[in-house]
């Protein structure tokens, strides 16, 4: 049962007004409106979903997305979990990433394709960096990577430089092709967790980055990664993370400004500890990002706190915060305009 939130009382919430809360270029503009005319139409279709700790007990938090959709975020009372609900289907969702995805939320002005390798490329160095911190036993070069989710293939790109042999899996042609022209030896071949589920072979790293937020099914994927995984093999996963201060100083600003309909899952560090239960953690910050381990016999944690107080401070905190900077930048603003006219 989900229920609406008091505005005054209870956490903050952001009617649906139909505007954008952040700055859109003319093709996402054309996409935004494709977007909520199929779903009027029905084209595209919604559907109710279960917290991924199973309960249905919600608080509404916003009925809009950053692009002015008309969509939901609730947060689960029972462990503090926030996800889109209602969402896309699972045949609205292949659409969605199959016609829509890139071009609304990267835009025209996101940047050329090689900007956006070297990007994700230096997102690899980071990730690469903190396994070899954490896992300082992995020999790189005798490791086979495989990443989820890769896009150009511009995070696995350091592994290849440190000598794995490595893969990549993801649905977009273009990225794929653009990766392979690149780097032949990155070798990045159409598919997705469905793909992994169904492979033979096993790796020493399976890399899944800002990936688990997008999944209809992100616990299917974690038990899809374990059973991939050589003894002794690592999982690293990122997710933007709910209480992460770098995500909020980037282009989102704000908490709405972090809601998309791309988005069905909103991780702290903690809610994605318990989607990772089935792992020994070896290490797990705010970002939030982790490496994770095959689990040992009696080593599968199974109590964790819930987060709905905490996130729902969390929330109301930043957006009080954002409100005054903003009544602040509007004031300095007015006080611009007044002295100019005075001169």
């Amino acid at each position: 049962m989900t229920v609406m939130a008091d505005i005054d009382a209870g956490p903050p919430i952001f009617r649906h007004t139909g505007r954008a809360h952040i700055r859109l270029g003319k093709g996402q503009k054309a996409v935004r409106d494709a977007l909520i005319g199929k779903l009027d139409q029905g084209i595209y279709r919604l559907e109710e979903v279960k917290c991924l700790c199973g309960m249905t007990e919600d608080v509404v938090i916003s009925e809009t997305d950053r692009y002015g959709l008309p969509l939901k975020t609730v947060i689960c009372t029972y462990c503090g979990l926030l996800r889109t609900n209602p969402r896309l289907d699972a045949g609205s969702l292949d659409g969605f990433y199959a016609n829509e995805y890139r071009d609304l939320y990267m835009g025209a002005d996101y940047g050329d394709m090689d900007s956006y390798f070297l990007d994700m490329a230096a997102r690899g160095r980071e990730a690469l960096d903190l396994i070899r911190k954490t896992a300082p036993w992995v020999d790189l070069k005798k490791a086979d990577v495989l990443e989820v989710g890769c896009s150009a293939g511009g995070v696995l790109f350091p592994f290849l430089e440190a000598g794995a042999r490595v893969k990549g899996f993801d649905h977009d042609r273009r990225y794929l092709d653009y990766g392979n022209k690149r780097e032949p030896a990155l070798n990045l071949l159409p598919g997705g967790v469905e793909t992994l589920e169904k492979e033979d072979c096993k790796y020493d790293i399976i890399l899944i980055n800002h990936v688990m937020e997008h999944l209809a099914d992100p616990a299917g994927a974690a038990s899809a990664a374990r059973k991939r995984l050589k003894p002794g093999g690592l999982c690293y996963v990122s997710v933007p993370g709910l209480k992460n201060p770098a995500y909020y100083n980037s282009p989102v600003k704000s908490f709405l400004g972090s809601l998309h309909i791309g988005h069905l899952w909103h991780f702290s560090r903690l809610t994605l500890r318990r989607l990772l239960k089935d792992f020994d953690m070896l290490y797990i910050d705010d970002e939030v990002r982790a490496v994770c381990a095959l689990s040992r016999a009696g080593r599968v944690e199974k109590d964790f706190p819930s987060e709905y107080a905490s996130n729902m401070e969390f929330i109301r905190d930043y957006e009080n915060a954002f409100a005054w900077k903003l009544r602040r930048a509007r004031n300095v603003i007015r006080n611009i305009r007044h002295l100019i006219k005075l001169v």
